[in-house]
């Protein structure tokens, strides 16, 4: 066991390498030498015909004003040009690893420009392919404007600092709903007139909070959705902490740590020379100063929290405090009720609250009060430490964290104030977004080998055993309590985690079981059974991912739970847990691989052919399973494939596209391998290299035509689903409860077409394809492209007796982008009178990539209208110039 006592030089190490070091280490990009040919400038890009795809070498240069870590951005940036201000989006077609101050160049072969819904941007490209970072850190300054400027359009694409504003929203309310986009109300505070929406994504990592209250400025990229019919300006939030309102109301639980800055928190002085100030990650205050003791009285103060729903509630704030103060009262908590932001402290009722801010024996030692806020229930109240010192004696205070949130409080003290050891209930729920430093709260971690250890960052609990630029040997336990698994007939643990960088996650993150584990033991001392469970890793920090880990087999038994971590010294992943929740309910046990050829076989799902049959079988057109180990993947660039050394045997991995199986597992001969083109869909998302590379080496099982790709032998047109491979680990998503569905296998079903507009020439648009068992809209007929717009429309399906419901179709677009021209749209008022309806877009997960005939699996969230009937539509148009063709087939509407 390693040894966990930390004197004062080994902290003080370790602060100042928490200060010199980088928090999350995020990959360099591949070096690439890619050509800058002509080279462009934002503003002339702007100035160009929407729809124009470079095809010649080109380059653009500019800095990079959001990105994707908060959450608010999939798969996009934006980027503006230093001296004019001019900028656009990068809307791509992976997750990107550009950051907010990011100089970069775009190489634009390939790429298209265009105007979706008035946004001008650049999209149709993988990053990793077009995008050279050149150097990091160059932030730009947001203009400082109003609403009527941002309204103007003079601004659309940049970086603002929008002043003067409020929400119009007067209740409480979280910036988004749980399953969707959230649209909040921002207004000039003078002229009311003039508003924007503010637009945020549910999986923003600050979806969750309350909206504030109050007037105050916004950073933020000015953007907006253009129709026909109207013009909505919005907002784009870049991180919470860019907004700044004199009055702001969250709701529990509010965490506020202090690593970097006072957050929602504002210190106040009232007298005396000394202040709050952030020191050692923490909201420090000293009335002592150059071996003086003076008067000073100083409050650290939340926002407004509104405690309300709930039967209790309590406040913890983590400390340290040293030297001593014969005044037992000069750190006290207070609570007010009437306290408004900017007024002064004294005008306000404050409640001193019964808690003692003890000394503690070291700057190590932080310790955790609770204080019970039950007398508050249903009133908002503002929190505050309060500081005093005098001429005479003065202590010296750091708080790392305060919390306001559910629950009883309990006598705190100890770092932590939990119940670690104790026995739990179903369901036993930790997360780790309030816990800090080494404190778990009701989990402990144990280190059995290595200088590395887990520990609390960005809310998680976090383990890693690589360090600045080295892999380390470890091996590192973190343990639940003990918890009661009775009362049930099933039960399973549920994770929300990140996992990156691992060799085999799967080898390296297990989960296992203890019935005779005593809390504070190693490991060793206990008997423990490997829980069977499937971890992936992905390619960036904001994508937290949810195992579902079946606990049948423990039952009407006491279990003791334990995340088990391992590295090396030539591989060592990083592992991040925002939550472990061990409840009733049926949980996933991981299926067995596919079951190797060992022979030819005969092309059937339960007997594939190998990988030496498929090569055999090229050229003839003969569609079926193939079954074989992945080795890798032809590497980013070649169109064609002619020697070994275009792909990629081991990571890291350039491109998404394809993988190569092989019946040997450390096949490295591509005329040994079979290529197998992934698409854009399920298929592709699951199995591809880039964002899986653990997947190397396992079996994978795949139905398609074996058919030449990349100039060797291949297997193609592989639909997709989950119904269409097999890979070794990956458990497929429970389908939900059938409403409504229609194939489109034999005809258009009860849906009907409703042709708004054929321009001469143009008969139809929608018809059924009875060869790819579709509905098929086109309007390019007699070599040329038509006006039209045409609707497909549903009928009307009942929503009212569901609590959730969500949209599932196939569909696929050729020679177009879909942006701007194809719709998906939904009616809840639609009775038969197509015209008389109101329609609204419903956004769709995936789009195709517009140049293939390809068929993406796409979904639809319609929760927001559960309770009504409703009709979806697809709504097409084109124009003279430009017409896709959009086929649509597996249309189902689920709970």
């Amino acid at each position: 066991m390693k040894n966990r006592v930390l004197n004062s030089f080994i902290l003080l190490a370790m602060v100042g390498l928490m200060f010199t070091s980088c928090k999350k280490d995020y990959p360099e990009p591949p070096i690439q030498n890619l050509p800058i040919g002509t080279v462009y400038t934002i503003d002339s890009i702007l100035k160009m015909q929407s729809g124009k795809t470079f095809t010649e070498d080109a380059s653009v240069y500019g800095i990079v004003t959001a990105d994707e870590v908060s959450g608010n951005l999939y798969k996009a940036a934006f980027m503006q040009d230093r001296a004019t201000g001019a900028a656009l989006e990068l809307y791509m077609d992976a997750t990107s690893g550009v950051r907010i101050g990011d100089s970069i160049r775009v190489y634009l072969k390939g790429v298209t420009y265009s105007v979706y819904n008035g946004l001008p941007q650049l999209n149709g490209f993988e990053p990793d392919g077009h995008i050279v970072i050149l150097a990091n850190n160059k932030p730009i300054t947001p203009a400082v404007v109003t609403l009527a400027d941002v309204l103007s359009g003079q601004y659309l694409g940049q970086l603002v600092k929008v002043k003067n504003v409020k929400f119009a929203e007067m209740e409480l309310t979280q910036f988004a709903e749980a399953n969707t986009y959230g649209n909040r109300t921002l207004v000039d505070v003078d002229q009311t007139d003039y508003f924007a929406t503010v637009r945020t994504s549910n999986y923003a990592n600050f979806a969750k909070n309350t909206l504030p209250q109050g007037k105050g400025s916004v950073v933020c990229i000015a953007s907006v959705y253009q129709t026909s019919s109207a013009t909505t300006w919005q907002l784009l939030i870049r991180s919470i902490s860019e907004l700044s309102f004199d009055g702001y109301y969250t709701a529990l639980p509010y965490f506020q740590a202090f690593t970097a800055d006072f957050g929602s928190y504002t210190p106040i002085s009232v007298a005396g020379d000394q202040v709050w100030s952030i020191a050692y990650q923490t909201a420090q205050i000293s009335g002592y100063e150059n071996s003086t003791n003076y008067i000073n009285e100083d409050w650290l103060v939340s926002s407004p929290v509104a405690i309300s729903g709930i039967d209790h509630a309590k406040v913890r704030v983590n400390y340290v405090a040293q030297y001593s103060n014969s005044n037992t009262e000069d750190v006290t908590l207070q609570v007010s009720t009437d306290y408004v932001a900017g007024m002064d402290l004294l005008q306000a009722n404050w409640t001193q609250m019964n808690v003692t801010f003890s000394t503690t024996s070291g700057w190590d030692d932080f310790q955790t009060i609770e204080c019970s806020l039950d007398e508050f229930i249903g009133q908002t109240v503002t929190v505050a430490v309060k500081f005093l010192s005098s001429a005479s004696q003065s202590r010296t205070m750091e708080v790392k964290f305060i919390s306001v949130e559910e629950g009883e409080a309990s006598g705190g003290g100890g770092g932590g104030g939990g119940n670690g050891g104790e026995i739990h209930n179903l369901p036993y729920i930790q997360s780790f977004a309030s816990c800090s430093g080494t404190n778990f709260d009701t989990y402990m971690a144990y280190d059995v080998l290595g200088a590395q250890y887990w520990e609390i960052d960005y809310g998680t609990a976090k383990m890693t055993g690589y360090v600045d630029g080295t892999n380390y040997a470890n091996e590192d336990w973190l343990i639940s309590s003990p918890v009661a698994i009775t009362g049930v007939s099933d039960a399973k643990m549920t994770m929300v985690y990140i996992a990156r960088y691992f060799n085999n996650v799967n080898d390296d993150i297990t989960i296992w079981a203890s019935t005779n584990y005593t809390w504070g033991d190693s490991p060793a001392m206990a008997s423990w059974a490997q829980v069977p469970a499937t971890f992936t890793t992905i390619n960036n920090w904001t994508d937290f991912q949810t195992a579902e880990i079946s606990l049948t087999d423990y039952v009407g038994q006491t279990v003791t739970f334990a995340v088990k971590y391992l590295s090396t010294d030539a591989k060592a992943g990083t592992i991040e847990i925002q939550s472990i929740a061990i409840q009733e309910g049926s949980g996933v046990t991981p299926p067995p691989g596919p079951n190797p050829g060992q022979g030819e076989g005969t092309g059937t799902a339960d007997d594939p052919y190998n990988v030496a049959a498929g090569i055999s079988l090229q050229g003839q057109n003969q569609t079926g399973w193939v079954h074989g180990y992945i080795v890798g993947a032809v590497k980013s660039g070649p169109s064609s494939v002619s020697s070994n050394d275009d792909i990629d045997w081991a990571a890291p991995f350039s491109r998404a596209t394809n993988v190569l199986i092989a019946d040997d597992p450390n096949c490295n001969e591509i005329s040994n391998c079979i290529f197998i083109e992934l698409g854009n869909t399920t298929l592709k998302s699951q199995v591809n290299l880039v964002d899986n590379p653990n997947n190397l080496g396992k079996q994978l099982a795949v139905l398609g035509t074996l058919r030449t790709y990349f100039g060797q032998s291949g297997l193609r047109d592989c639909p997709g689903s989950e119904n269409d491979f097999v890979l070794e680990g990956y458990v497929p998503p429970i389908p939900g409860n059938e409403i409504f569905s229609e194939s489109f296998a034999n005809g258009q079903g009860n849906f009907t077409i409703q042709d708004v507009n054929l321009s001469s020439g143009l008969n139809y648009v929608w018809t059924h394809d009875a060869t790819y068992h579709c509905m098929k809209a086109s309007a390019y007929a007699s070599g040329q492209n038509h006006e039209s717009e045409s609707w497909l429309v549903s009928p009307v399906i009942d929503l009212s007796s569901v609590t959730t419901a969500t949209l599932k179709i196939d569909h696929a677009v050729n020679k177009a982008q879909p942006q701007g021209a194809l719709f998906v749209m939904v009616s809840t008022n639609y009775s038969g009178d197509f015209a008389a309806a109101t329609w609204n877009e419903l956004n769709i997960s995936a789009w195709p990539e517009g140049t293939s005939w390809t068929f993406v699996s796409a979904t639809g969230d319609l929760t927001s209208y559960v309770g009504q009937n409703v009709a979806i539509a697809f709504k097409y148009t084109s124009t003279n110039t430009a017409s896709a063709t959009w086929e649509v087939k597996n249309f189902v509407v689920e709970e």
